[in-house]
């Protein structure tokens, strides 16, 4: 992650629940040792049925995110077979790319792309890195950031004995706070749900992407959160 600037120490993650995808993040922005922002969504809705998560530089994050949702309603996108999910890909890899010429490969800009084809009902998770490449994970989550190794053990614990399937929202919802906190207890860049919250969000099959509104989110952290 580059030195200069406002960046990220958090933890971000996408994973698949019975009837979509939930997204969850911490909401602390940090600047070298200080923190500098504690209510930050690092989320943001890029069309019906899709969604941009990022960590590293905020600005540069930030930018990329609003320009692809920029495009994304300009040629009218759609995750579906009229407009195959591989146009969003080739158009972030490009940005992505972009962004890394730019900043000599160390923009310390990570984000993830999930996304709903809304006529098959298929969920997407995908990761992009700043020299323009993205991966696509074989298991039902992904998740990064300084956090994001204690998170992917976290979950991964979880799926070897249950199935995503039979995941409900709420549920789902408890999973990526129990995540978050997890994490916020190995790393301290990343925010501790029990005082700064989190930002939660689902793609649901049929009615596509919302925000979990902070009341039911903090009723969630009181709960699950000890």
């Amino acid at each position: 992650m580059a030195d200069n600037g406002i960046k990220t120490g958090t933890v971000i993650m996408s994973f698949l629940y019975g009837h979509g995808i939930m997204i969850g993040a911490d909401r602390q922005v940090t600047g070298g040792s200080k923190i500098v922002r504690n209510n930050f969504s690092k989320i943001v809705q890029t069309s019906p049925f899709s969604a941009i998560s990022f960590c590293g530089q905020v600005v540069m994050a930030q930018a990329v995110s609003q320009i692809y949702k920029r495009l994304l309603s300009e040629v009218k996108f759609r995750i579906d077979e009229v407009t195959p999910l591989h146009g969003q890909i080739e158009m972030i890899e490009q940005m992505m790319l972009q962004l890394g010429i730019a900043t000599g490969f160390d923009s310390g800009v990570l984000i993830h792309l999930s996304a709903m084809n809304m006529e098959k009902k298929r969920p997407y998770l995908l990761e992009f890195y700043d020299d323009g490449s993205a991966f696509k994970p074989d298991s039902t989550y992904i998740s990064e950031g300084s956090g994001g190794t204690e998170a992917r053990t976290t979950l991964k614990n979880h799926f070897k004995v249950n199935d995503y399937k039979k995941l409900g929202a709420d549920d789902a919802a408890r999973l990526a706070l129990t995540t978050i906190q997890t994490s916020s207890e190995c790393d301290a860049g990343v925010g501790d749900p029990r005082i700064f919250g989190a930002t939660l969000a689902i793609i649901d099959a049929d009615n596509g992407f919302s925000f979990i509104d902070q009341k039911k989110t903090w009723l969630l952290i009181k709960e699950v959160c000890k």
